[in-house]
């Protein structure tokens, strides 16, 4: 998932996924989840036993918090210096402005998911928790991070993928 370009976004990358992962630690904590995938879901499995009116308001929290923390980053991956200024450019201008800004979004979420999965970083992190002894390391590492720009690593893959049929 690497394209031209990532490198650049690498460290920033790898700030911001460390104060994502750290929101959402907070999240799963407050409602003793242990899971990554119940909180992005929804589908809440809970330990103790609750009312299902109580349940329902546990899950409906959960959700709330979890939605607030997407759309804080989904806001963040999106922020990009072409959105600014320009509407009297000419078409020539506009497309190559289109171009770019196309080119800087693939390379950021080439970015974002490079320090979510590749090896390097994944033990990078694993270090980083044991060091700050913040939470039970018996836990994996937190993947949804990588997926905020989904829609520019689908185009990414796509790409890829047709280059390869024409090899």
């Amino acid at each position: 998932m690497e394209v031209s370009g990532f490198d650049v976004f690498v460290d920033d990358a790898w700030v911001h996924k460390q104060l994502y992962d750290q929101k959402l630690r907070a999240i799963m904590t407050q409602f003793s989840i242990t899971e990554e995938g119940q909180v992005l879901t929804g589908h809440v499995v809970l330990g103790k036993k609750l009312t299902s009116s109580r349940f329902g308001d546990v899950k409906k929290r959960v959700k709330f918090a979890y939605t607030n923390l997407h759309k804080e980053y989904f806001n963040l991956f999106n922020l990009n210096p072409f959105d600014v200024g320009g509407e009297e450019a000419d078409a020539q201008c506009l497309m190559e402005r289109h171009a770019a800004k196309h080119k800087f979004m693939e390379a950021k979420a080439s970015a974002w998911y490079h320090v979510t999965y590749h090896p390097e970083w994944y033990k990078r992190e694993k270090e980083n928790r044991r060091h700050n002894l913040e939470d039970d390391l018996s836990q994996p590492n937190l993947l949804s991070f990588g997926w905020l720009g989904v829609e520019h690593l689908v185009l990414i893959k796509t790409s890829k993928s047709k280059r390869t049929k024409e090899l």
